[in-house]
């Protein structure tokens, strides 16, 4: 039975699912740009974007005049021809940095989302092109962009624990995916430099109302939501496709965290425009919110499927007995997951008729296999969770655990409980992430701004709309459906999930059962690929995982056809 989730219950989950942990930014209305101006030729620039008026042989031009027109210190389009030497190649390709016009359904633009495309020269129009974004919600796509497969990636070193020096740079990226797929990696609105615009007047004047020349306020109500975002990211990739001359291209959707949900509920979505996806991506994804938060005494599938996440955090810090800290991780989270299965949710299941005796040996056997001691198990009643774990598992060493990668650790609080202002990832992929980011920007692409770029939204994950459905059918986020529904219709889509060892906030065997839980025939089950890397929620910080991870889904993009 679909049981309804309070809003302090999505709140907590939503602040968690952020792809990496940050210092947020409020964002206000980003109102007051003047108005399309019209061109020569009669036609809006906003009507050419949207393929209304003009034809795309002048497109440079055209996006090039409207960034200096629209706002000088707010470039909207900016083009450089790069190379990248990648596995004794040189691959020469595009990068442009464009601001995409949203559309209602009666053609009237509401809002503008950044993007930055990689385009392989001498591509075709067939070529594979993966869309990417972080989660949140309210996240922008930095963090997958400054650090994965784009051209340019920060250089993290060792296995990704270690906390980089300044200065921060992007290096040429070795892990690239561009020989395998176009890229293009994407900031929902409200989040990088995208942004709503205020509501037009029937005199066409966009003040909210106010009369020419007042700042109105835009709506963020109509992007912010689990539909909502959907269908604006749905309509970015329907006007990317027609800008670009790439109808007909094979396409990937890649997400992160909360971004999994976006990209499962794409799936259908996009299938139902004629832009039909070949392949979906799901890198720590949050396709459903059920298993991830304790959410009542009735369920125990949080505190089961969390099991050998807390095994091999627990055999990372050493906090085992010697026989399961000798063991290959991959056999300790094998062998808890299977005593989770037989012999631990059978008890729980006994509920209170569960005899003192078994009770205490059952505590006895937790403790063993996760580190915490047998009184933190009592206290708890088994009901614990990563912010539980990262807490008390090294609180006797004055230190804290990382939610997004459990390898990492912070110096411990006077508060006795997880601060996520505090959370270790910071920093590892924090101000690095951020300057490099920024510089990069300006220095290699050639966009310079004086506007803000937000990294996050706080606003954005307050005003969150989880409801779900022409009724706001309301219960646990999930596309899960969505992405079993495109399965059924698409019998050639695949999915590939890339999940995290060390990943507190969406742990993998959560993950894995998200996929188990897909009502798709039998045989199709085949068509996804899943696989658990040595890293956590951002597990291509570890050098080694974002090797051997762009490879395997190099091998993946390749079979896109089979």
């Amino acid at each position: 039975m679909r049981r309804h989730i309070g809003i302090k219950t999505v709140f907590s989950i939503m602040i968690l699912l952020l792809a990496t942990p940050i210092f947020t930014a409020a964002v206000a209305g980003e109102a007051g740009l003047p108005k399309a101006k019209e061109s020569s030729t009669g036609v809006s620039d906003a009507e050419k974007t949207a393929g209304k008026g003009g034809d795309k042989s002048d497109q440079k031009d055209r996006d090039t005049a409207f960034s200096a027109k629209d706002n000088a210190y707010f470039p909207e389009y900016a083009e450089k021809k790069l190379s990248l030497a990648l596995a004794g190649k040189t691959l020469n390709y595009t990068a442009v940095t464009s601001m995409t016009p949203i559309f209602d359904d009666e053609g009237e633009e509401k809002a503008r989302i950044f993007s930055t495309s990689y385009l392989l020269a001498g591509g075709d129009r067939e070529r594979p092109v993966t869309f990417l974004f972080n989660g949140g919600p309210g996240s922008a796509s930095v963090y997958l962009h400054a650090a994965s497969f784009a051209p340019k990636a920060f250089p993290f070193t060792g296995t990704g624990v270690e906390i980089p020096r300044p200065p921060f740079k992007l290096v040429e990226n070795p892990d690239c995916l561009l020989d395998a797929t176009d890229l293009v990696f994407v900031d929902p609105v409200g989040t990088g430099f995208s942004y709503a615009l205020p509501p037009q007047d029937d005199d066409g004047d966009k003040s909210g109302g106010k009369g020419k020349g007042g700042k109105g306020k835009p709506d963020y109500s109509a992007f912010w939501g689990i539909d909502q975002d959907i269908d604006s990211i749905t309509e970015f990739i329907r006007v990317w496709l027609e800008q670009n001359d790439r109808w007909g291209a094979r396409l990937v959707i890649g997400g992160e965290s909360y971004g999994g949900l976006r990209a499962a509920g794409l799936a259908a979505s996009l299938a139902k425009i004629g832009a039909a996806p070949s392949g979906v991506i799901l890198i720590s994804p949050a396709t459903s919110y059920v298993g991830l938060s304790l959410h009542g005494t009735e369920d125990y599938s949080p505190i089961l499927l969390i099991l050998p996440t807390f095994a091999a955090t627990a055999q990372y810090h050493r906090r085992l007995a010697a026989d399961l800290q000798n063991m290959a991780p991959e056999e300790l989270t094998r062998a808890v997951s299977e005593w989770g299965m037989e012999r631990f949710l059978p008890a729980l299941w006994k509920g209170n008729r569960l005899p003192p005796a078994e009770y205490d040996q059952l505590v006895a056997e937790y403790s063993r296999y996760t580190g915490l001691s047998a009184a933190d198990v009592k206290a708890n009643k088994f009901r614990l969770d990563g912010s539980d774990l990262s807490r008390l598992l090294l609180r006797d060493q004055g230190q804290t655990i990382s939610l997004y990668d459990s390898r990492l650790t912070g110096v411990r609080s006077m508060r006795d409980a997880y601060v996520y202002e505090e959370e270790p990832l910071d920093r590892v992929a924090g101000e690095n992430i951020k300057t490099g980011f920024m510089r990069y920007l300006s220095e290699d692409l050639g966009l310079k701004s004086l506007r803000k770029y937000h990294y996050s939204s706080s606003s954005a994950g307050a005003q969150w709309d989880f409801t779900q459905g022409a009724k706001g059918r309301a219960g646990y986020p999930s596309t899960v459906e969505s992405l079993a529904l495109a399965m059924r219709r698409l019998p050639y889509l695949k999915v590939y999930l890339a999940m995290g060892r060390y990943d507190l906030v969406t742990p993998a065997e959560t993950a894995e059962q998200g996929m188990t839980d897909l009502d798709i025939p039998g045989g199709r089950a085949a068509d996804i690929t899943r696989k658990i890397y040595a890293g956590g929620h951002m597990m291509y910080t570890n050098p080694q995982v974002k090797k051997e991870l762009a490879e395997d889904l190099r091998q993946w993009l390749g079979r896109l056809d089979d």
